[in-house]
């Protein structure tokens, strides 16, 4: 099956107009004139830079971005003029969706290619034109996922490489290396949402044309890639955690020697003072024992004076 971003990708833009529809022929008309509109303006911007450094200007004359025409923009301006008119629909005017998601993906705008893909699918009628604005969506969706991971930056020629396979692994190793450098990682919440777009794209593909293998492979290989970034954020999360839980660590420690030393001291003290009512007992005892031991001896010598005849005094 012939896919718009990957044929631009390998052939260019001729490619995309073989065979054109007037619809596609005018899409082609816009971009080329904006690409001519961009250089004049970035060459009248070098002459002026040119004559305020010869100081022929007071001050140099600068474009704002803001203020510079949008590529996405000027096909949004003719499609809805079309539509508006009744002038285009079905086929027609899907395929001229395609190419110009497919310009703008090229150019950078991801978002704006992901619009134009959906209404290709809204507008086509055959099979096969819808498949390949899924087909495509899901392409576009993928390569944001990888652009989160790799910092923002988009690659918009479709992934490197092993395809889809290849670029799910080079996702994988960007993330484990902002994890070992220290560095903050990726939204993992931002790229799962990115790739569960993906993996529902590629399904959709199926539902218009189940024989697509290549659609097919593509949710499977997304749907582990879904796993396997989970599977890594909750490594980070419980690397994270024991971080914490280390450095945590020392303070709760202290307090709980410290906590540990007073129920200590307490035991000791209490053990000592048990051991200060024993001996008091002790002592209780011994003398209870002592004037036991002398009342015994006052009652024998009682009973050994009694005993003794009384002297009587003699009168004589």
């Amino acid at each position: 099956m012939v896919r718009v971003l990957m044929v631009v990708m390998v052939l260019g833009w001729s490619a995309v107009l073989v065979g054109a529809e007037p619809l596609r022929e005018a899409v082609a008309e816009i971009a080329a004139a904006w690409d001519r509109a961009m250089n004049e303006a970035a060459e009248a911007a070098e002459a002026d830079l040119g004559a305020t450094l010869q100081g022929d200007l007071e001050q140099p004359v600068e474009q704002a971005d803001e203020d510079r025409p949008v590529l996405a923009d000027e096909f949004r301006a003719y499609f809805d003029g079309l539509i508006a008119e009744g002038e285009a629909g079905g086929d027609a005017l899907a395929r001229a969706y395609l190419d110009a998601a497919a310009i703008v993906a090229e150019g950078g705008d991801l978002d704006a290619a992901l619009e134009f893909f959906r209404e290709a699918d809204l507008w086509g009628e055959r099979a096969g034109v819808r498949s390949r604005a899924r087909f495509n969506f899901a392409q576009t969706r993928f390569l944001q996922a990888r652009a989160e991971v790799m910092g923002g930056e988009t690659d918009a020629a479709g992934p490197a490489g092993g395809g889809i396979q290849g670029a799910m692994q080079g996702m994988l190793q960007g993330v484990q290396n902002a994890a070992e450098n220290g560095r903050q990682g990726p939204d993992f919440e931002v790229i799962k949402a990115r790739l569960l777009d993906s993996a529902n794209a590629f399904r959709a593909v199926l539902d218009v044309d189940p024989r697509d293998a290549e659609a097919a492979r593509n949710v499977e290989r997304v749907r582990r890639m879904i796993k396997a970034i989970e599977e890594q954020q909750q490594e980070q999360e419980q690397d994270q955690q024991q971080q914490q839980q280390g450095e945590d660590g020392e303070p709760q420690d202290s307090d709980q020697d410290q906590q540990d030393q007073g129920e200590q001291e307490q035991g000791d003290k209490g053990e000592g003072e048990q051991e200060g009512e024993s001996e008091s007992d002790r002592i209780t005892d011994w003398l209870l024992d002592r004037e036991a031991q002398q009342r015994e001896q006052r009652d024998r010598q009682l009973k050994a004076i009694r005993g003794r005849p009384v002297p009587v005094e003699r009168d004589w």
